[in-house]
């Protein structure tokens, strides 16, 4: 298992995305200290709180642009999205299922959830 760059979000946190997107001059060896533009989470019953309460706000408060939320524990698979606005995340949309979301920032791509899987 690869696992990808991690993030001092802080002086004293860590964390390491299940997916993060960043600029090439922001690569390190080990852990970045500037903001990923998005970070992905892959959300299960055990960490959904978790995802959108204390991993948000960490987002949020270290400046990461993009924060993606992918649910996997409901009937159908879910995408949440979180834009920086004014330094506060905005949900810019949700899709479920077979709905699609064409995304344009970080950069073009469209997810359908139900294609996750």
């Amino acid at each position: 298992m690869v696992i990808g760059p991690g993030v001092n979000t802080s002086k004293f946190q860590h964390w390491v995305p299940d997916l993060t997107v960043i600029r090439k001059e922001s690569e390190t060896p080990m852990f970045l200290a500037d903001p990923s533009v998005l970070a992905v989470e892959v959300a299960s019953p055990r960490t959904r709180v978790f995802d959108r309460g204390r991993k948000r706000d960490v987002c949020e408060r270290f400046g990461i642009r993009s924060y993606w939320i992918i649910d996997v524990g409901q009937d159908k698979p879910g995408l949440t999205v979180l834009e920086l606005r004014r330094g506060r995340y905005a949900e810019v949309v949700r899709v479920v299922g077979d709905e699609g979301f064409s995304a344009v920032r970080p950069f073009p791509v469209t997810i359908v959830p139900a294609e996750l899987l």
